[in-house]
């Protein structure tokens, strides 16, 4: 089952029982479900946990690389202090191993960093 063009995101915050605002923010890239539902999206998408997170990998295929869950688990697991330094470094790392770039600010590691981010912004706020 597809989502709809107009409606994407009432139709995907009923299908996993979120808030409209929850959704919207999937879509837009400005936060990420949690693990169990990043997997039952993938199921119900039919694709791979990682090409979902990432982009990378084959987009079929069920074998599940839990590298991704686990760092996921990892940062959000963290103060947010903590997790603000951490996604601080790798995003330092990443440029000096040329994975990551200013001209390209919407790569995907940068889309995944910047994400992260704003969660952890949010949560200091709070």
């Amino acid at each position: 089952m597809a989502l709809p063009l107009r409606g994407r995101q009432t139709g995907l915050a009923k299908l996993f029982k979120v808030s409209q605002q929850a959704a919207r923010k999937w879509l837009d890239a400005d936060s990420f479900p949690n693990t169990d539902t990043i997997v039952a999206i993938a199921d119900w998408g039919d694709v791979n946990v990682n090409w979902l997170l990432q982009g990378a990998g084959p987009k079929k295929g069920n074998r599940v690389d839990t590298k991704a869950l686990l760092l996921d688990e990892a940062v959000h697991s963290l103060t947010p202090e903590m997790g603000g330094d951490l996604i601080d470094s790798l995003r330092a790392k990443l440029i000096r191993a040329g994975k990551l770039s200013a001209e390209e600010p919407r790569g995907r590691y940068s889309i995944m960093l910047d994400a992260y981010q704003a969660e952890l912004g949010r949560k200091r706020q709070q």
